[in-house]
């Protein structure tokens, strides 16, 4: 026989294909699993993944699981894609729409000069934000995939790494290290936060150990029979459940001890909504293991009790405080639903909350709150801001069909039950949590919890009880589309991760000077370098070019504005106000960027446009901390020659700074007699007391 003839290459060759797709089919699976390992465990490790360059690598590794993705043996179910994928790509297309450039008079670009005319306030942000929502998007589609296919390695994976992160916060709290990695603390002192910089966004993260782990216990309790007498079912128990899963139970009890060790009230209710849910959802649909589950929750309970007892002394302690943050939470809310009904239809822009909010602020808030706001401590008025009504009815209907498709899996699954429930107790806690602060914004948080929530979805619908079907041609072209975008995504990502890493290498320094300390022009240049890197690769990025702008000023105070050197230092103060009027043209929302521009505008003797500048300042960010005492006193020194619009602005704000911050407003307006006229006058027009220290000739 011709070894080359045609019958023998066909007799032989699907062989061949078989055996070489088997070979690779492992290390496909490895290698998924491997990125998968590494991006999460990078994002946990990585202070959460919150700072700026971490976000915008983050969809990188995204993309990469995303070309793994394996393909299981049978199509996704069309009600999975319609009602949960579908929506929440739409919003991320609204979210791109809410950067288009439109007409100058949208969004708030009627009380700036200027501005880019889109939905966004601040339109690089939305960016940014959005590049990392289809990072997740990809993330979650990949771990479904998967998901479908084998869980298990998957959550031992993701309980590994949540558990590495608590452990180390165990270790910090005892030997008494006040540090995050190596930085040293600055909020949270006494507190545990683990390789987090918020210690209640770490304890969600212990939350959602704690029902993992407890999943990885209970992983066989649908294999109890309902025909067993009720000592036998007890017997089963034990035999699959407690002997298997003593290990996945100290593991839970590690991160118990972590959760409660953070302090974090809403973390804790969160954590023990979440593990009730979730072993009362097993309780009531396996009636074979009711009564073991039934008291396994009362032994926790228990141990609740008495773990709270013993260190939960610091709990205890901010418990009473209550009333008082609930008060300062109430005044965050209450501004937050002003943005949300002036911003209804549109919304302010994906990930602008912060610039959005505070154009709102005031000085009651200021008062109450001296610090800045950069989230509304509650995720859904948070996105109802950012997204508009668009936005936030799409992700409305997709989180209620994830919930739905979840009971459904509780309700029909059999062996498999623990997987839907397991989703099911993460949606109750990071879902509760999100009610009281902002731990969906921390990027590890929402990798775990698409994890196990993808994780129920894709087992909410038996794949083996059922023959494989054939893949139609629509689903096939569907997948190697998915496949295909990877690489425009990482593309993306890589652009932005390439200027945030110059903005990174720069931030330090930029906010030393932005602080006010010296820099010698050797220490600047350098700096520089990487800004104009940055802007280089990315015009649109305004940190940078704030940055830049910033560098200019101290190159201008550092040659000396009356020395000899003069005439060099004026070019760069010209330079520093052309480039944070190029800023604030593509994102008007920076009242900092406004008051430094009036301050160069007031030295260069331009009052009127400072004025102008000043008035922008104040419009964008009235109550901010620290720049509404800052500010008080060159409105005080601009009122005279000011419009009488500004004027009167100028001396309505410095009267609410004066009650809200009194001794802050008194230090910095005792260092300038020459505005104590100026300020007597503002303080008897508001029918205020003076000061005894003010002396008027």
């Amino acid at each position: 026989m011709n070894p080359f003839c045609n019958k023998h290459i066909m007799d032989i060759s699907p062989h061949s294909h078989r055996q070489f797709q088997s070979r690779l089919e492992p290390l496909k699976s490895y290698a998924w699993l491997s990125a998968y390992a590494v991006t999460l465990a990078a994002a946990v490790a990585l202070f959460g993944g919150v700072f700026p360059l971490a976000q915008a690598v983050l969809p990188v590794f995204c993309a990469i699981m995303l070309a793994l993705t394996p393909t299981p043996a049978r199509p996704a179910p069309r009600i999975v894609l319609a009602t949960i994928f579908a929506p929440v790509a739409l919003t991320i297309i609204w979210t791109f729409i809410q950067i288009l450039p439109m007409s100058a008079q949208s969004g708030y670009w009627p009380i700036v000069q200027g501005g880019a005319g889109t939905l966004s306030v601040s339109p690089w942000q939305t960016l940014n934000h959005s590049m990392l929502a289809l990072g997740y998007l990809a993330f979650a589609w990949s771990v479904y995939q998967t998901s479908r296919i084998t869980p298990l390695r998957l959550l031992v994976v993701t309980v590994a790494v949540i558990t590495t992160a608590c452990m180390y916060g165990l270790y910090m709290a005892s030997t008494g290290t006040e540090a995050v990695l190596w930085l040293e603390k600055k909020a949270y002192i006494g507190f545990l936060t683990g390789t987090f910089v918020n210690k209640n966004s770490f304890a969600t993260l212990a939350a959602l150990g704690v029902l993992a782990s407890l999943a990885m216990a209970l992983l066989r309790v649908g294999e109890i029979s309902s025909r067993l007498t009720l000592r036998q079912r007890f017997k089963a128990f034990w035999m699959l459940v407690v002997i298997p899963g003593w290990p996945w139970l100290l593991v839970a009890g590690i991160c118990f001890i972590t959760l409660v060790l953070t302090g974090s009230r809403a973390g804790l209710a969160a954590g023990a909504f979440g593990t009730l849910v979730l072993l009362a959802s097993l309780a009531g649909t396996r009636r074979a293991a009711r009564w073991p589950l039934v008291i396994i929750i009362g032994l926790l309970v228990l141990l609740f009790m008495i773990v709270l007892g013993a260190v939960g002394q610091s709990v205890g302690r901010r418990m009473t405080q209550l009333q008082s943050d609930g008060e300062s939470r109430d005044g965050i809310y209450s501004l937050t639903h002003q943005l949300i009904s002036e911003n209804l239809l549109t919304g302010t822009g994906f990930g602008t909350f912060q610039q959005a909010f505070s154009t709102v602020r005031d000085g009651t808030l200021l008062r109450k709150i001296p610090a800045l706001i950069e989230y509304a401590h509650n995720t859904y008025l948070e996105l109802a801001t950012e997204l508009g009504l668009p936005g936030i009815l799409l992700l409305t209907a997709s989180v209620m069909a994830l919930l739905t498709l979840t009971l459904h899996g509780i309700s029909t699954r059999r062996r498999a039950v623990i997987w839907p429930a397991l989703g099911l107790g993460t949606l109750v806690v990071v879902g509760g949590h999100a009610l009281a602060d902002f731990s969906l914004s921390v990027p590890a948080v929402t990798l775990v919890a698409i994890t196990f929530t993808m994780m129920g979805i894709a087992q909410a619908f038996p794949e083996k009880d059922k023959e494989p079907q054939p893949i139609a041609k629509w689903q096939r072209i569907g997948s190697l589309a998915m496949r295909a975008g990877a690489v425009p995504l990482c593309v993306t990502a890589l652009w932005i991760s390439a200027a945030e890493y110059h903005a990174f290498r720069a931030e330090p320094a930029i906010r030393t000077m932005q602080a006010g300390i010296a820099l010698r022009p050797s220490e600047i240049f350098p700096i520089q370098r990487d800004l104009q890197q940055c802007l280089a690769i990315r015009p649109g990025h305004v940190a940078c070019r704030e940055g830049l702008a910033q560098s200019y000023l101290s190159l201008a105070t550092s040659y000396g504005l009356t020395g000899p050197q003069r005439g060099v230092a004026l070019v760069y103060l010209n330079m520093a106000k052309l480039t944070y009027t190029d800023a604030l043209r593509e994102a008007p929302l920076n009242p900092w960027a406004w008051y430094r521009l009036a301050r160069i505008d007031a030295y260069l003797g331009e009052s009127r446009e400072a004025s102008i500048a000043l008035a922008n300042s104040l419009l964008t960010g009235p109550y901010e901390p620290k720049l509404a005492v800052s500010r008080v006193p060159l409105m005080l020194s601009l009122i005279p020659q000011a419009r009488t619009e500004d004027a009167a602005l100028f001396g309505i704000n410095t009267a609410a700074v004066w009650q809200a911050q009194k001794w802050q407003t008194e230090a910095v307006v005792r260092n300038n007699p020459s505005i104590w006229p100026t300020f007597a006058a503002m303080l008897e027009a508001q029918q205020a007391p003076l000061p005894r220290w003010l002396k008027l000739p």
